[in-house]
């Protein structure tokens, strides 16, 4: 870790405010989904799961995201408390990548800043839907049941707890 930060730039969650707002940045949040839907996300950062973060933006990946990010911009990154971010950034300045930097004190800094949140929900257009494999009549029929029993456990529930 203190490898990485001393060949990275840090920056201040004002300077990083400041950029955000001049729109002469990125502003990347590589911080899990299921902190997002706890603590919600800046409105107009970009989302890039930490463990996805080298494979979308190197255009050589399958999974590069072409257009996502104007790659001529400086490349801010933040996680929740400025670690997981500081590696990131280290790890984009390894593939190539000259402007980036990471946010000293991550979310939790740039929580206090004047940056708008907002509350994160996963969609259904982020759900992959997987074919649903042939199955017996008998197989078909067992599920068919389980279904109707299931709904009869909410229905009862909801009205034992309403």
């Amino acid at each position: 870790m203190t490898e990485a930060l001393k060949e990275i730039k840090t920056i201040s969650t004002e300077e990083a405010f400041e950029k955000f707002n001049k729109n002469e940045c990125n502003l990347i949040d590589i911080r899990d989904v299921r902190e997002l839907e706890r603590e919600g996300r800046i409105e107009n950062s970009n989302h890039i799961p930490r463990g996805m973060l080298e494979f979308w933006l190197d255009p050589d990946s399958a999974y590069f995201k072409q257009g996502k990010l104007d790659l001529n911009k400086e490349m801010v990154l933040f996680c929740a408390g400025g670690m997981r971010s500081a590696l990131a950034a280290k790890s984009l300045k390894d593939m190539g990548f000259k402007n980036v930097s990471h946010i000293d004190g991550g979310f939790g800094a740039l929580n206090k800043v004047n940056l708008k949140l907002l509350n994160y929900s996963i969609h259904l257009k982020h759900i992959q839907v997987y074919p649903v494999p042939k199955i017996n009549y008998y197989s078909q029929q067992k599920l068919e049941h389980r279904r109707h029993h299931f709904e009869k456990q909410c229905l009862l529930n909801l009205l034992i707890h309403f």
